[in-house]
């Protein structure tokens, strides 16, 4: 069975995604329960790998260049269907990771930088790093690699983008905590022939009747008081030459010179709660009960505030761009005969559109800007941006290959003059404050409430007590290290931000989040 993919599955089709948990030995656990704790994970991944039959599938790439999930038939199933690897090393976990001594951020004992993991721990070489390799070694699309130290339990899980977004991870990760603690859980249908999301976008797109209704409902893509909105496919290009110039100058600029590196950050959930609490009152003041700010745009609005931070003497401007999940817009899609487009429950693969979550700002614009300001404008932009005519605007360029990060010309490179005449990114057809200055386009991506972080194993077979999570990073294998990228996950303990950005951006970044440590413990 072929289960078709599409342009946006084919266009990560390169990158591999890590989900890398730590959880926390008791001191009392003997060697025999780890094991045990070790076999049941792997139990649990086995039966969910059975009862879900994608997972047993392998990437097949067809004649258009296209690529599907080549599942077997029951009669034919592959002897391996995931793969599984183990190591024990008799150090603790932190000298394992190369620490001279545990994080202050393990188990949220305080917001703080997480150490970079050494990647061997939560994934072994010959795991495969594209769908290509997937094919043409035939290895499954899952694999687990756990490695035990002597205080903690190290698991790595590692898929492909181009199988699954955010919330195809976040099914799997709560499908095997779910037989972990023998629970229930639905697995995704599978579907043949056609992908049933792209019918129902390419529907909106060419299907007049589903068009018209769409614009009956008046949604005009435009955010009540913020004027005309950017067009929301602005943050992505098609692999053409100048698009593609400015983003590999972009790239080499961002690490030779301003040392781009990867990193994260933890911010434990008493911090979380007590950041939102606060800016959700001053945003409710501000606009007198009548606007909403969720706890990732303030997370964003914080973030975003504090790696620019040292920065609001420049001239440049910020834009970000993200992406949001389209499966629970198109079912508000109505045709003009009243009926609706198919129903996609529990759709696991890429099904994501871009936004503008930012209309470009100066910099000392966002240095100026409450807290609570920030992240009313990124609500305000997401809810003028999120709309079925949008996305009807931006998917026909998409399904033809738009889908190349935007960057600007390297500040080190061209003058304004030269900006204002190539630049074609976000606001600069319009009246902008940034037209023809340098602008920091980040992508952005909020995978809250996805449950990617969601991994939890239980002490004992069946209990209600699970070991204890020290942390998590979100680890991502691609061919290319792409500047200007944040991303947030929800974990048991709190919040990861993670991301790749300028070596400076990081350090003003981490010194923001102890400056607010320090600031919440004397409320």
């Amino acid at each position: 069975m072929l289960v078709p993919l599409t342009a946006i599955d084919t266009t990560c089709e390169f990158t591999q995604l890590c989900m890398c948990y730590v959880f926390s030995l008791p001191p009392s656990f003997t060697q025999t329960q780890t094991a045990e704790a070790i076999d049941r994970l792997k139990e649990a991944t086995q039966r969910v790998v059975a009862k879900w039959p994608l997972l047993q599938g392998l990437p097949k790439k067809q004649k258009d260049k296209t690529w599907v999930i080549d599942v077997p038939d029951e009669s034919a199933a592959r002897p391996t269907l995931f793969g599984w690897t183990t190591k024990t090393v008799s150090v603790p976990y932190h000298q394992a990771a190369g620490l001279s001594s545990p994080a202050p951020a393990f188990n949220a004992r305080a917001s703080g930088a997480l150490p970079r993991p050494k990647r061997s721990l939560f994934r072994p070489s010959g795991v495969a790093n594209s769908f290509a390799e997937h094919e043409k070694k035939r290895l499954p699309l899952l694999h687990v690699h756990v490695t035990t130290c002597t205080d903690a339990l190290v698991v790595g899980l590692s898929m492909p983008h181009g199988a699954m977004d955010g919330t195809g991870f976040g099914l799997v990760m709560r499908a095997i905590t779910a037989e972990l603690h023998q629970k229930d859980w639905i697995a995704p249908p599978l579907f043949e022939g056609a992908n049933p999301w792209q019918q129902t976008l390419d529907a909106l797109v060419d299907d007049d009747s589903v068009s018209a209704a769409s614009d009956e409902k008046g949604l005009s893509g435009r955010s009540s008081g913020e004027g005309e909105m950017p067009p929301a496919v602005g943050i992505w290009r098609k692999f053409t030459l100048w698009p593609s110039a400015r983003l590999l100058s972009s790239m080499c600029v961002e690490r030779f010179v301003f040392k781009n590196e990867r990193g994260w950050i933890s911010l434990k959930q008493a911090t979380v709660d007590a950041l939102v609490k606060r800016v959700k009152a001053q945003v409710k003041e501000e606009t007198a009960g009548t606007e909403f700010v969720s706890t990732g745009d303030i997370i964003f609005a914080f973030v975003f505030k504090a790696i620019h931070s040292r920065e609001a003497a420049s001239t440049a401007g910020l834009a970000v761009g993200a992406v949001y999940r389209t499966v629970p817009l198109l079912a508000t899609q109505v045709r003009s005969d009243g009926s609706k487009p198919r129903e996609l429950p529990l759709y696991p693969h890429n099904a994501i559109a871009p936004y503008l979550l930012i209309a470009p700002l100066s910099l000392s614009e966002v240095a100026q800007l409450p807290l609570s300001t920030l992240a009313l404008h990124m609500r305000r932009n997401l809810l003028g941006t999120k709309t079925l005519p949008q996305l009807r605007t931006c998917w026909p360029e998409i399904r033809n290959g738009g889908s190349l990060p935007h960057r600007d010309w390297p500040s080190l490179f061209g003058t304004n003059v030269v900006r204002k005449l190539c630049s074609d990114g976000p606001g600069t057809t319009r009246a902008s404050k940034t037209r023809g200055k340098f602008v920091n386009y980040w992508g952005a991506s909020n995978q809250m409430g996805l449950g990617m972080a969601g991994l939890a194993i239980p002490t004992t077979e069946g209990g209600a007590e699970d070991l204890p999570l020290l942390s998590f990073n979100l680890d991502w294998i691609e061919p290319i290290e792409v500047d200007r990228l944040l991303m947030l996950t929800d974990t048991a303990i709190g919040v990861t931000v993670g991301g790749s950005m300028r070596r400076s951006r990081w350090k003003a970044l981490r010194a923001k989040v102890d400056e607010l440590e320090r600031e919440l413990a004397t409320v």
